[in-house]
């Protein structure tokens, strides 16, 4: 798995701020980069992995080849399935408004607005194992001020709300076979892991946490445990509820 470890004492030498590559279960540990990066999201080759900071990056998974491909500001990329493309949200196209969803071609070095303009924010998109839909959040206008989990195509349209709901919903995440969707949904200050069907039935509480990320091999969830000691807050778990453990990367 790829991450992101915050040195919060500011001063470590042995653990510094950067992105990671940790093999499951237990290791080894390696920097591919130091520096803050958020929403990483593996190539579906297994080859690179997009990050946002200060703009949108990738780097190869041997750590070489770290370049900018996309300007800030722009955030939470996503891989098509064919590797190609990636999803993301940007508020450069609409000053003042709130960011929407764009695709860029990777190999074209084109960009493409699929939003809808005026009717609230898109963010957070992730690409089907399909290729076919894309998940993201919305900010509805005239609706709740917390956002919401939708799905629609990736041209933009067929737009379906999933979760109906007055808390906050995000970090939606497509499992490895399409069929089911985990998302971070906040009451309060707590967030909790939930799963639905892509239809948006069946939603199920599984566990406190936040930023759910699907394992490429298995129906487990990967996700962030903030309520767990500093050095094991990398946690994962059936999607069934059960086989909760801690990672110590």
């Amino acid at each position: 798995m790829a991450y992101c470890h915050l040195d919060t004492t500011l001063v470590s030498t042995s653990y510094p701020t950067g992105i990671y590559i940790y093999e499951l279960p237990s290791g080894p540990r390696t920097l591919l980069r130091t520096g803050a990066a958020y929403a990483l999201d593996w190539s579906t080759d297994g080859t690179q992995i997009s990050y946002s900071s200060n703009g949108i990056h990738v780097i190869n998974a041997d750590g070489t080849g770290d370049s900018q491909v996309l300007p800030s500001p722009s955030f939470n990329p996503s891989w098509s399935p064919t590797s190609d493309m990636l999803a993301y949200d940007t508020p450069r196209s609409n000053p003042g408004a709130g960011s929407l969803i764009w695709l860029f071609d990777l190999q074209l070095s084109t960009e493409r607005d699929i939003s809808t303009h005026g009717v609230g924010e898109w963010r957070e998109p992730t690409w089907s194992p399909d290729g076919s839909r894309l998940l993201h959040t919305r900010y509805v206008t005239g609706g709740t001020p917390f956002p919401e989990v939708f799905a629609m195509d990736t041209s933009g349209s067929n737009g379906v709300r999933l979760t109906f709901n007055n808390v906050l919903d995000r970090d939606p995440a497509w499992s490895r076979l399409g069929d089911y969707i985990a998302w971070a949904r906040f009451p309060g200050m707590i967030g909790e892991i939930w799963i639905m069907r892509t239809d948006g039935s069946v939603q199920t509480f599984l566990v406190r946490g936040e930023r759910p990320q699907w394992s490429k091999v298995s129906d487990e969830i990967l996700f962030v445990d903030p309520y767990a000691p500093s050095n094991s807050q990398i946690a994962i778990i059936a999607s069934d509820g059960t086989g909760l453990r801690h990672l110590t990367p």
